[in-house]
């Protein structure tokens, strides 16, 4: 979470974790940024009823993700996705990107975390996840396309987490890799400047 802090050169009031799930990431999210307000976004109701109960509600808001709604009123300044479009239908893909687009103010940051398809550990650790069963990796080079068709500029693309985790004391070594495809994850930092669509 602290790699992707150092991207972002302003203080976020607001931050959207966009497909929350049951909100493994938010702690980490409010611990770092401490932002005013986080969306916790999801299309599962039951996930966002899990989220409710775990956050004060004056500092975390859940939110239903309707895809195919009336655009978003713009309103984060940092949208964060970790491990979720994989999981989207391709027919979907481009609704999605539009929503957390709009969602953004102008300048506001996009963090996209995938999983490598590079990588052959992340294959071995998909095909033992039966949630990832009909997962559909995502190529680095199809987000950021995706990315950059719905407007977003990209700033730059890392690729981390060489090491698993039993080396994890390793990874201060990863800087010096990052713009080699070999981490089993990978970030795509976007922004949505003046002058995107």
């Amino acid at each position: 979470m602290h790699k992707i802090r150092s991207l972002h050169s302003k203080k976020p009031k607001v931050i959207m974790d966009f497909g929350c799930g049951t909100g493994g990431n938010i702690k980490y999210l409010l611990n770092v940024f401490k932002p005013e307000k986080l969306i916790a976004a999801d299309i599962s109701s039951k996930s966002l009823e899990i989220v409710s109960k775990k956050f004060d509600k004056s500092l975390v808001e859940v939110k239903k993700i309707e895809t195919n709604s009336e655009q978003q009123t713009s309103y984060c300044d940092m949208v964060y996705c970790n491990g979720v479009f994989h999981h989207i239908p391709l027919s979907d893909r481009k609704m999605a990107m539009n929503y957390i687009f709009s969602s953004l103010k102008e300048g506001g940051s996009f963090f996209f975390w995938e999983n490598n398809p590079w990588n052959l550990g992340t294959h071995w650790v998909m095909s033992r996840i039966p949630f990832d069963k009909n997962a559909i990796k995502i190529f680095p080079r199809t987000a950021k396309g995706m990315m950059k068709s719905n407007g977003f500029d990209i700033q730059q693309v890392r690729f981390l987490f060489i090491f698993p985790r039993f080396l994890k004391y390793l990874r201060f070594l990863e800087i010096l890799f990052v713009k080699i495809p070999l981490g089993a994850q990978y970030l795509v930092f976007a922004k949505k400047n003046n002058g995107s669509q």
